[in-house]
């Protein structure tokens, strides 16, 4: 009985088109995000343990909610009090979308950061097969760096900015999981007061995230953006550790080997009257 509950509440979920945080408290699939700051740019990178990557959108601008993929948060206060509120989007497959806040509030698409002079950098790298259910995928990696013009204006060391990290599933299941723990829907994330805080920490040293609160190291070195997320370009990055739910759906090998069977032979006759 309970199974069948289950069930019935994760199919509500999908056809009313919302996606629900959810409180994850047993071993499933786990997301890594990796954070430090550089004079020039704000650095992320995630690795995310995804057995069945889903993602379709490609083209910039377009909001990918129906792809697996990862959410960035930003609210930055600049040195005249102003402050300037982000969000960033990326898709497993590519897609990008920017959303700043104005004043009354309201998130709209900000197509400045993809132009010069201060254009974002990301790349994603799939470990595995994008919207095939008939094999078994690993992972896959993004790697951001996003130019302090974007955000503001490069912060002073032991300043402090709203953030949020959050994750979109899509493949296993249809939810998201938060880092912020005040996020449960996407309507909590739009609200930045939800949002948890990092610290522009002046030293090099690796620091964990603790209750709400990410102490961000300072680099001398920028990772190249290719969606490898090297370790030795990582290394005095804070980390952030997400536990995704267990997968609801789960790929099905048995498929592509129906496929690769070898089919049965017929022989065909054919009568040509002269």
């Amino acid at each position: 009985m309970k199974k069948h509950f289950l069930w019935l509440l994760f199919f509500l979920m999908i056809f009313s088109g919302r996606a629900w945080a959810l409180l994850v408290t047993t071993g499933g699939p786990k997301a890594y995000g990796y954070v430090m700051w550089h004079e020039r740019y704000l650095l992320f990178a995630a690795r995310v343990e995804d057995s069945l990557l889903s993602g379709t959108s490609t083209e910039p601008q377009v909001f990918p909610g129906n792809d697996d993929g990862i959410e960035l948060c930003f609210d930055v206060v600049g040195a005249d009090g102003k402050h300037t509120t982000s969000r960033l989007v990326i898709s497993v497959a590519g897609g990008v979308a920017i959303f700043t806040r104005d004043e009354n509030g309201r998130w709209r698409t900000e197509n400045s950061w993809l132009q010069p002079p201060a254009i974002l950098k990301f790349s994603v790298a799939p470990d595995g097969s994008l919207n095939d259910p008939s094999d078994r995928d690993r992972s896959f990696t993004v790697e951001v760096a996003i130019p302090w013009e974007r955000l503001g204006g490069t912060p002073k060391p032991m300043a402090t900015a709203g953030f949020n990290f959050l994750v979109r599933v899509r493949g296993e299941n249809h939810a998201f999981v938060s880092w912020a723990q005040g996020v449960m829907s996407e309507e909590d994330n739009q609200d930045p007061s939800r949002w948890g805080a990092m610290l522009f920490f002046p030293g090099v040293r690796p620091a964990h995230a603790k209750e709400g609160v990410l102490a961000c190291p300072r680099t001398s070195r920028v990772p190249f953006v290719d969606g490898k997320l090297i370790a030795e370009e990582w290394l005095g990055a804070a980390i952030l550790t997400l536990e995704k739910p267990k997968p609801e759906f789960q790929p099905s090998p048995q498929e592509r080997r129906k496929r690769e069977e070898m089919p049965l032979l017929m022989t065909l006759y054919r009568y040509d009257y002269l």
